[in-house]
């Protein structure tokens, strides 16, 4: 593998030390007696990035939080040119204080051709020289550094650039937007064709830029700036000589068009410069959803792999069934940000489709523009959390309308059992926002920063991303806001140890405070700060890997995916295989294939989307991360993310809190982390809460009447049979260790989950009928949770179905809150006649939010007292 950019970027720095060679050797060692990085910030900067012969340069130093006796300290220049590795000349310059920690160089430095004598100070250049400079404190040490440079008319042939008459070559690209430009291997940086991100150092250095580039500021995300420029400003005459004494990759390149190639012109005149500037480069959706033709069933359906109940090996069913019980009126709403783009609202369906809303897991009665929503673009951002707008709905710009967001924002929203049969893994307790950001750099980072918590309008506690872009290394000279390259050259890069050759003092000091001379060395990364602003604020940024199952996340630096403390999501098949990139950035595996989505609008009912790619592993895990807080709301980030890893399932860590063992990936990628076992998470979110994780409900709806519908009597699973002559227990208990866990269904109305067990008993020693006391019972673990009842029925006589046993024949009935924490029922029964257990649940509603239900891990009959033989049911008088 090549080495990175970012040491190729640092050759012409290492020119700057060659040319000052002379005055290091001059240099003591009070320039090492104090380390860079403690002292204060300084930018020395030439006043244009390129000069020619006859041109007169201008230096200013700016000291930023400079203390008050450095004010007055005298600064003396020093100013060399070098070509081709060799110093040419030096001069001295003063420097006067221009007020507020700003200075002026006393004089211009004129530069000369040949031998032409100028007046005052002066330097003889010519193409292809570098000049540096370097500004000195009274006590010789050195506070700050600049670069500019007189471009070669030509390059040696290494780099070569052309360009096309027009589009990009890509269908979704504008071709009055996007500009392209492709190496000889085909790999490619699309960007915005006249926008640039800028890093403002200095104020007088950015308003200089933005005087000789025409330019204008159209956004601002902290110190980085979206300038809008006039690429006629850059010579083309200067990218192949400026590429190469910036470091670029030898080979042939193509820009897309002519105006894009003058983009690639302005960008390295202003990096020859020293200004930190990037091109604004697109971003990409990971997937495209791709539709599969079936009918709207329930996704617990055990043909939906992921959520098939006690059969997936990533538990969702079970998780989400298992969380679903720790819902209380004190449950809090966790606040998911999706930032996407092609979010479907109901003006975008014909017909309009209600079930659109359902979703966005908000109340079917609430409109789309009830949910928080922003959209961030190039120039402008509109948020509905002002507004009351739906600013984000809307396809996204590529062409064919995609609804990518929607569809990704589904997975963790959507109402359990819709009539669309998707399933939110974090309904009912995650609340979006919808961001719809822009396709490029700028924009995305401008939407983390806007879920970001602030005085007005909403906050999220989680942002999920299912988009990025990556850095193709060879181009990373044009996109340093995503390669970062000059950052990370810093502590390696060729400049370190040229300068501490030709400056033996600055031997003793470590790269990183050198490259703080060089101000270039500043990061540029416009992503990046928003998601420390995130970490620091206490969110969890959870992004994708790309789809490649070739490529390596680091390898490609994939942002947001490579950033630290992104959580970042890779992709596996139902085989719990690898289906996208690897890589040590990947924190954990979710499926990302078969994951049902909401349908598009062009779509008729019933139409069943199967979302192919990492961009549905990511909402996964936003939704299990949402679960967790809504558990433990007091977890921290890092807590947060610990227990995502060691819920994981991994050869390194197989064993589950109940007993039972996972099934670790057969990919030795995917083991290194693990895939996400949801049920495990959640069990381990209510322990770090120091509550009781219900180790015997194994999670699952009806676990072992899935492929029963109906839930009545003729489902019923039948107890071993009674002896009625003796006192006598009857035990059934599950396969597993509990039986089911007990949901409220919300659809189309709130019912109650029921199960059914039948109890028989065996011939009395009279061989008559007999009666006798019976009690039939269930155990929860917490009953504290949601109420269960029991309910007794028993066959009819007249052979018709069950009826309800007769109120004068009941001696007992308590529901699971009871204090021996079972519900039961005691009754009179007949030894002639078959009983069934009814098991239910209450409901509670309160707000959006439907309450009930809990777990049971075995039921019981029990013979009692030997009685009297009760009445027959009033049903037996009518029978013919």
């Amino acid at each position: 593998m090549r080495a990175p950019d970012s040491s190729r970027i640092w050759i012409f720095i290492g020119c700057f030390g060659l040319l000052g060679s002379v005055q290091g050797q001059q240099t003591d060692s009070r320039v090492a007696s104090q380390s860079t990085a403690t002292k204060a910030r300084a930018y020395l900067r030439f006043d244009a990035p390129l000069y020619k012969a006859g041109d007169c340069a201008r230096l200013s130093l700016t000291m930023m939080d400079a203390p008050a006796a450095l004010g007055s300290s005298p600064i003396s220049l020093e100013v060399a040119a070098a070509v081709r590795g060799r110093a040419t000349g030096r001069v001295s310059l003063a420097m006067r204080s221009a007020g507020d920690g700003r200075y002026e160089a006393s004089e211009c430095l004129r530069l000369t051709a040949g031998k032409i004598v100028a007046e005052g100070r002066s330097l003889r250049v010519e193409p292809g020289s570098v000049l540096g400079a370097v500004a000195r404190d009274a006590n010789g040490g050195v506070r700050a550094a600049a670069l500019a440079v007189v471009p070669a008319t030509s390059g040696s042939g290494k780099i070569r650039f052309s360009a096309g008459r027009g589009t990009s070559g890509h269908p979704q690209a504008n071709a009055e937007r996007a500009g392209e430009l492709v190496d000889g291997q085909g790999r490619s940086v699309r960007f915005i064709l006249n926008h640039v991100i800028v890093l403002e150092r200095d104020r007088d250095e950015l308003m200089r830029f933005l005087a000789r580039r025409h330019g204008e500021i159209v956004s601002s995300l902290g110190r980085h700036h979206l300038v809008r420029v006039d690429p006629r400003t850059a010579d083309p005459a200067h990218l192949e000589p400026l590429a190469e004494l910036l470091g670029g990759a030898p080979g042939r390149y193509r820009f897309g068009s002519p105006t894009a190639l003058r983009m690639g012109a302005l960008v390295l005149e202003e990096l020859a410069g020293g200004l930190a500037i990037s091109l604004d480069v697109l971003t990409h959706a990971d997937v495209q959803p791709q539709t599969a033709e079936q009918g709207g069933v329930s996704q617990f359906d055990v043909k939906s792999a992921w959520f098939a109940p006690n059969g997936s090996k990533v538990n969702l069913a079970e998780g989400m069934a298992l969380a679903s019980l720790f819902l209380v009126p004190s449950t809090p709403d966790i606040p998911v940000a999706f930032i996407d783009r092609g979010f479907a609202g109901p003006d975008d369906f014909s017909p309009p489709k209600p079930a659109v809303v359902k979703d966005y897991g908000a109340d079917p009665s609430s409109l789309i523009a009830d949910i928080p929503q922003c959209n961030v673009g190039l120039t402008s951002t509109r948020c509905s959390w002002m507004t009351l707008k739906a600013e984000a709905t809307g396809p996204a710009p590529d062409a064919g309308k995609t609804w990518h967001g929607g569809s990704v924002a589904s997975v963790a929203l959507s109402t359990w059992n819709d009539s669309q049969s998707v399933g939110g893994v974090a309904f009912p307790v995650a609340r979006p926002y919808l961001i719809r950001a822009a396709d490029d750099v700028f924009s995305m980072a401008s939407a983390i920063a806007r879920a970001l918590p602030a005085v007005s309008g909403p906050s999220a506690r989680i942002i999920s991303m299912s988009m990025g872009t990556g850095c193709t290394q060879d181009l990373g000279l044009f996109s340093l806001d995503i390669c970062d390259a000059v950052q990370d050259g810093l502590a390696s890069g060729v400049a370190c140890f040229l300068l501490q050759i030709m400056f033996p003092a600055l031997g003793a000091i470590p790269c990183a405070d050198i490259a703080v001379l060089i101000t270039i060395g500043e990061a540029l990364d416009a992503v990046s700060g928003p998601v420390k602003d995130a970490e620091a604020r206490g969110l969890l940024v959870v992004a994708t890997a790309s789809d490649d199952a070739s490529e390596d996340a680091n390898d490609a630096r994939t942002v947001p995916c490579t950033l630290r403390n992104v959580i970042c999501v890779g992709g596996i098949d139902a085989g719990l295989k690898r289906i996208g990139a690897k890589g040590s950035s990947i924190s954990i595996y979710a499926p990302a294939i078969g994951v049902r989505t909401m349908q598009f609008p062009d779509q008729p009912p019933g139409t069943t989307i199967t979302g192919v790619g990492t961009s549905f592993a990511a909402p996964i895990v936003s939704g299990a991360l949402a679960l967790a807080l809504s558990i433990n709301p007091l977890l921290t980030t890092d807590e947060a993310r610990t227990l995502l890893r060691d819920s994981a399932c991994r050869s390194a860590n197989p064993n589950r809190q109940d007993g039972s063992a996972c099934s670790p990936s057969p990919d030795a990628e995917v083991d290194k982390v693990g895939y996400i076992d949801l049920l495990e998470l959640v069990r381990l979110a209510r322990r770090s809460a120091a509550q009781s994780p219900l180790l015997a409900c194994t999670g699952g709806w009806d676990g072992e009447e899935a492929n029963d519908a109906t839930d009545d009597f003729n489902s019923a699973i039948s107890l071993p049979p009674l002896d009625p002559a003796i006192h006598g227990v009857s035990d059934y208990k599950s396969i597993k260790p509990d039986l089911s866990i007990h949901k409220i269904r919300t659809t189309p109305m709130p019912t109650s989950d029921e199960d059914w067990y039948k109890v028989s008993f065996g011939p009395t020693a009279s061989g008559s009928p007999e009666g006798f006391v019976a009690k039939f019972s269930f155990h929860v673990e917490d009953p504290s949770l949601g109420i269960l009842f029991a309910e007794l029925w028993q066959s009819d006589p007249c052979k018709g179905p069950p009826v309800r046993v007769a109120d004068a024949d009941l001696m007992q009935a308590v529901n699971s809150q009871s204090g021996a924490g079972e519900a039961s029922v005691t009754a009179r029964v007949r030894s002639d006649l078959s009983y069934f257990i009814r098991v239910f649940g209450g409901i509670q509603v309160s707000g959006l939010r439907i309450y009930g239900g809990n777990c049971y891990n075995k039921v019981r009959a029990e013979v009692m007292d030997i009685g009297r033989l009760p009445p027959l049911p009033p049903q037996a008088a009518n029978c013919r």
